[in-house]
């Protein structure tokens, strides 16, 4: 008699079980996974949202103060190559904690918008709500500092300050173009805008590929039965 291979147990106890879909599901299937997609999302959503505001009360209650951002973007600034700092002015002393909090932005933004069931490349999709992201932290923190959630318009000392620090570097003309006036939100900036834009590209693409993927997958359901 052939002896049971040794872990089969184990492994049977850690297989995960199949659960078979109720009455309703196998019904009304389409609605059931509109209802779970929307589910996922609104996860996504609050996740998206807590994590910008958590960054934003950070930014508001003087975080960049807290840590030693300008001392350390000192020191890497007094020994990078002065034409690095030119043309990549993300690490000195002015420029350090803005570098960090963007850093922030883009990994938060990726893991609040990751889904296991999708590939690498459309998970990495999500690093381009690095803006949005971006942009709830600045509001949030906006809103702190005034002490009211309606801080439109927005106080020019909050975002005009970014024209001044990147006047000499490639990124000038970029910081001018967001800190113009709004031409969606009033009294917000471009800035808010460029999120604005992005995140309805986002949604629309991940929407249309879930969409094709439901109806391929159907199809081949289809035919195969």
């Amino acid at each position: 008699m052939d002896e049971k291979p040794k872990g089969s147990l184990l492994e049977k106890l850690l297989e995960p079980k199949e659960v078979e879909p109720s009455a309703s599901q196998r019904r009304f299937p389409t609605a059931y996974s509109v209802f779970s997609e929307l589910k996922t999302s609104s996860n996504k959503l609050l996740k998206f949202v807590f994590s910008a505001v958590t960054l934003g009360a950070f930014d508001a209650v003087g975080g960049g103060n807290a840590l030693p951002f300008s001392q350390v973007g000192a020191f890497l600034q007094n020994h990078l190559p002065s034409g690095f700092q030119t043309y990549f002015p993300f690490f000195g002393a002015n420029f350090l904690y803005q570098t960090t909090l963007i850093a922030l932005d883009c990994s938060l933004a990726a893991w609040s918008l990751y889904d296991k069931r999708w590939g690498k490349k459309r998970n990495l999709m999500s690093v381009s709500m690095t803006a949005p992201h971006a942009v709830c932290l600045d509001y949030t923190s906006a809103a702190i500092m005034a002490g009211r959630v309606n801080v439109l318009p927005l106080p020019r000392g909050d975002y005009t300050w970014r024209i001044g620090t990147y006047a000499n570097t490639p990124l000038s003309g970029f910081a001018k173009w967001i800190d113009e006036p709004s031409r969606l939100i009033p009294g917000a900036i471009q800035g808010y805008d460029l999120a604005i834009y992005i995140a309805v590209g986002y949604v629309t693409a991940q929407a249309f590929i879930s969409t094709y993927k439901y109806f391929r997958m159907k199809k081949l359901s289809t035919n195969n039965g």
